[in-house]
């Protein structure tokens, strides 16, 4: 994972599901389509960590082919990112 050369504006969407998972500091929202998804969260870094590296190995290939934008909250920021 890493920050997008030239980040577009957040959508806010985006920024409302982020509001959605109160309690999870660590989270990777996605934008499928129009619609934000949280995919991936956790309270720690730790676990968080883990439980990417599992959604990368799972669901990540299925959206290759997809128009998907990648957002990364680490509790106090919100930044694009890729894969």
């Amino acid at each position: 994972m890493r920050p997008v050369k030239k980040p577009l504006l957040i959508p806010s969407g985006v920024v409302k599901a982020a509001g959605s998972a109160p309690g999870y500091p660590y989270a990777l929202i996605i934008r499928l389509a129009g619609l934000p998804y949280a995919e991936v969260f956790a309270k720690s870094r730790k676990v968080f960590d883990a439980n990417l590296k599992d959604w990368q190995r799972d669901v990540l290939p299925s959206l290759r082919r997809s128009n998907v934008r990648f957002f990364f909250i680490d509790g106090r920021t919100m930044s694009e990112v890729t894969f």
